[in-house]
């Protein structure tokens, strides 16, 4: 039959045989004549042409036009989830005719919005009848609108295509600013609001595109990998990193934690000086040399002579004079320790997500802006795209003149009026508005055909570019190709070494006190919540009754010695090492120094124990008690280290959550309450010794389904009224203890 519609012979017998067929006919890419296409479109329409007859519109004779109008009023749905599928000029047909109801309208309007440019938004609210909202663009007026379905979608449109006033309504703001690479992960950012921390870390651009690039094309990659691509936070102050990988592996995965940086140094021996060439991110110049002064003027820093600032056109340089026979190396040591030459950066990832505050690690966030990042690429392939068609169909129009250069000259010559050029040469050449204005705008030195031609070779490739984009925004997999071809091009462009260099703590070495620490007693306090309290016995003399937090109580009360050594266990499986003379002199009136600031702990890590110890005895063990009911003793040498180790992980089991730690010199009984109100007394005997820290231990109290060990304590008085609690086997069962509730005894 198609053979039917190539034959030489009339229109009107051609739709007559058409008339003895209902097979789908196409009519894109064939010359049939706008009769013939009429009649195609009226009784064998192939729906698969809407895409093409659509975005094709202003190409077609005005009869056709009418018809593929028709057809656009009845399937408008399809161009309202894809507008970049019809022309521009039938979108304006949809918007003015009154074929179309007020909500496709509005819903079309919406759709066209990110790729219009203001004008052309005015020009739609003005025809949509919606010049209430032309106010937005005025900064001087702020808009008031009434509460409806149409309005509310309206407003998050704009606000969405970025139209709405800043918060004064001074001027206009992008919300997100299209960047090609995540730059929140490569600025250090810093900042409080609405009671909401952030502090963000800077890495290694390159390092950065590679692990977007890796998330990209594995979504499911896992933190091991990241920390493969991105090793470390990376600062543009240079100084130096101490790689732990535990806590870097948790700043990766939640967000939150900290990184530990050191100065850079060079040392002089014929000045016998050392200059700071770099300085932690987190830390200043100025607080540097006050902390030392600070020091030199205490007597604490006899073997610095002088400090200058040195900070010139060569760059940074933190200068300090030594005396003769001071080793810098130990020198450097007790400068990391005593000042901010060592300092953390605390991490808290918070980010804005939707207007909602949320912490997250890494990956998460690299997710988060992967998906603002195909929205990005798909507006601004989107507007290439438009930009492209209406170039081609300038061209395509162009084209049709080269058929007849010397018509479209007649044609202008022999109009008389200037306002008939226009629809003269439409109608001469069978061309749509656009197209005949940009014809007329030529110079008439343009109007040969060696130009014409020229402009006309561009219509193959523009088709192809055309393809290509189309074929890009039609797939998700390819618009991150297309992301991950920018990445690297970034990454080529503006990656550079990084500034920061990373040691390990193996290479480091740790200032060690002398012994001239002044020895003296003291009384040791310690309470639920971690705080602890040096008091020189003479305070106690004046006023002993000690202070607490509300809610807070004492659970060491003892006398010890200033030059003691202190272990601290945390919830998180880790003990930290300290000695007592490196806190504070207090009076029992205060409440104390808190633990895990001093020791600079995580920042969701608690204390929960102390003990203090002149030396590591063979005699003393540590019990320790976890929620599953289960208990291990390990003795106080398996944490004597050869090294000034200050923190050392897997200090205990992490099987089960720590629900009690006790320190055992001899032989002692102790209680274990459970959820369900019972309990059992025990002695340390009964508890097998185990030289590993992280053993689980075995089971001390039996415990009944959806019960757990909840508290223990060597305070026997507690319930001595119940004489039943003693049990000499393990695992024992627990007694019910009907007055008495362990809940202020948890840790």
């Amino acid at each position: 039959m198609l053979a039917i519609l190539t034959w030489q012979i009339s229109d009107a017998l051609k739709i007559t045989l058409l008339g003895f067929t209902d097979e789908e006919i196409s009519i894109i890419g064939k010359n049939y004549s706008p009769t013939v296409c009429l009649h195609i479109l009226s009784s064998n329409f192939a729906e698969s042409d809407l895409h093409d007859l659509f975005s094709s519109f202003e190409q077609w004779d005005s009869s056709v036009q009418t018809k593929i109008f028709d057809y656009a009023v009845r399937y408008i749905a399809r161009i309202i989830d894809d507008p970049n599928s019809a022309s521009q000029k039938l979108k304006n047909n949809l918007l003015d005719s009154e074929s179309v109801n007020r909500d496709e309208k509005i819903d079309l309007f919406i759709a066209m919005m990110p790729s219009l440019c203001e004008n052309s938004i005015k020009e739609f609210l003005t025809l949509l009848n919606l010049t209430d909202y032309l106010k937005i663009f005025d900064t001087r007026s702020r808009p008031k609108f009434e509460i409806n379905d149409e309005n509310e979608k309206l407003l998050a449109a704009f606000k969405e295509a970025n139209m709405i006033d800043n918060y004064d309504g001074t001027m206009k703001e992008p919300e997100l600013l299209p960047t090609t690479f995540p730059n929140i992960l490569v600025t250090p950012n810093k900042g409080i609001a609405v009671g909401m921390a952030s502090n963000i870390c800077s890495f290694n651009l390159a390092e950065i595109c590679d692990g977007t690039i890796e998330v990209l094309k594995n979504p499911t990659v896992d933190v091991e990998r990241i920390l493969e691509l991105v090793k470390a936070p990376d600062f543009a102050g240079g100084g130096n990193l101490i790689y732990n990988r535990e806590s870097l592996t948790e700043v990766y995965k939640t967000g939150v934690g900290s990184v530990r940086l050191r100065a850079r140094y060079t040392y002089d021996p014929a000045a016998n000086c050392i200059d700071g060439v770099e300085i932690p991110y987190s830390t200043s110049i100025d607080a540097i040399i006050k902390k030392i002064t600070d020091m030199i003027k205490e007597g604490k820093l006899k073997e610095v002579v002088d400090i200058r600032d040195e900070i010139d056109l060569s760059g940074f340089k933190l200068t300090m004079d030594l005396r003769r026979g001071t080793d810098p190396e130990q020198l450097m040591n007790k400068l990391y320790k005593c000042t901010p030459l060592e300092d953390s950066f605390p991490c808290n990832f918070n980010v804005l997500i939707d207007k909602v505050p949320r912490t997250m690690g890494i990956i998460d966030i690299l997710k988060e802006w992967i998906t603002f990042r195909i929205g990005c690429v798909r507006r601004e392939l989107t507007f290439d795209l438009g930009k492209k068609k209406e170039k081609l169909h300038l061209l395509l129009g162009l084209g049709k003149i080269l058929l007849d250069i010397d018509k479209a000259i007649r044609i202008i010559r022999e109009t008389k009026l200037e306002k008939n050029v226009v629809p003269n040469l439409m109608e001469g050449f069978g061309i749509d508005e656009v197209q005949a204005e940009f014809i007329a705008e030529i110079k008439l030195r343009h109007l040969n055909r060696e130009y014409i031609l020229g402009k006309v070779k561009e219509i193959e490739d523009l088709q192809k570019q055309i393809a290509d984009l189309e074929e890009t925004l039609s797939s998700d997999q390819k618009v991150k190709k297309h992301i991950i071809s920018q990445l690297k091009e970034i990454k080529e462009k503006y990656g550079i070494p990084r500034k920061t260099r990373i040691i390990y703590e193996h290479e480091i070495g740790e200032y060690v006190e002398d012994n001239t620490v002044e020895n003296y007693p003291v009384r040791l306090v310690f309470t639920a919540h971690g705080y602890f309290k040096k008091i020189t016995m003479q305070s106690l003399r004046g006023n002993d009754e000690q202070a607490c937090k509300e809610g807070d109580r004492i659970v060491l009360n003892k006398d010890g010695e200033n030059t003691d050594a202190l272990l601290f266990f945390s919830d998180k499986g880790r003990c930290y090492k300290s000695r007592v003379s490196d806190f504070d002199t207090c009076k029992a009136s205060s409440l104390g120094e808190y633990v895990a600031a001093k020791l600079g702990f995580e920042s969701d890590e608690r204390c929960i124990f102390m003990m203090d110890l002149k030396e590591y005895s063979e005699k003393t063990n540590l019990l320790f008690f976890f929620e599953n009911g289960k208990g291990v003793k390990v003795p106080l040498s398996a944490y004597e280290t050869k090294g000034a180790r200050k923190k050392l992980t897997g200090a205990y089991s992490a099987a089960s959550p720590i629900v009690g730690i006790l320190r055992e010199d001899e032989s002692t009984d102790f209680l274990l309450f459970s959820s369900d109100k019972k309990g059992i007394q025990l002695s340390s005997t009964l508890v097998p010794l185990k030289t590993t820290r992280t053993a689980g231990g075995v089971t001390l109290f039996s415990l009944k389904k959806n019960a757990k060990l909840l508290a223990v304590s060597s305070d026997l008085s507690l319930v001595k009224e119940e004489k039943s609690l003693k049990k000499i086997k393990i695992p024992a069962t627990g007694v019910s203890l009907e007055h008495f509730d362990p809940e202020f005894l948890k840790i």
